[in-house]
């Protein structure tokens, strides 16, 4: 988790690079499901279905959105992982379009439960553009350990009768 700049990847980003990883499986295999309706993969949809009618609405412009989707999400899990600045973007862009997707079900929809995702959205975009997350945390190096020697171990040893 360190590189040879004595920096080492946050935590946090390790976490989110996960994250768009599964993500980008997931949108890659969702939009693999609109292709072929009634396939294994249908059961991903048995979370929300009611998500699943609305994207079989918008027929091929649902899969193009899930595959730019995926694309994007493997960007920017790439990019955290290597930590570059693009991938920090990336992330934060598809962040951003999540909320404005989570907006637009609120207020067009009416689900109440799209308000979840707007404050966890809204932290870990702000986690991404914290200094933290840009710059990686530095090694701490530990004093080097003085060996003591049998001398001073019997002169501590006399001093303490």
């Amino acid at each position: 988790m360190s590189d040879d700049h004595g920096v080492v990847r946050p935590v946090g980003v390790t976490v989110l690079t996960v994250f768009f990883y599964v993500a980008t499986v997931s949108s890659f295999a969702a939009a693999l499901s609109l292709l072929e309706p009634g396939s294994a993969l249908d059961a991903i949809w048995a979370v929300n279905p009611t998500l699943r009618d609305g994207l079989l609405e918008l027929g091929g412009r649902a899969v193009a959105l899930l595959f730019g989707l995926s694309i994007a999400c493997a960007v920017a899990a790439a990019g955290l992982w290597i930590r570059q600045s693009w991938g920090r973007r990336v992330a934060i862009l598809v962040l951003v379009l999540v909320m404005l997707g989570e907006f637009a079900s609120v207020f067009f929809q009416g689900d109440a439960a799209a308000l979840v995702g707007l404050p966890i959205a809204g932290m870990v975009t702000a986690y991404l553009m914290s200094d933290r997350a840009k710059r990686g945390e530095p090694i701490r190096k530990s004093a080097p350990i003085d060996p003591v020697t049998e001398e001073e171990t019997a002169a501590e040893a006399g001093n303490d009768r």
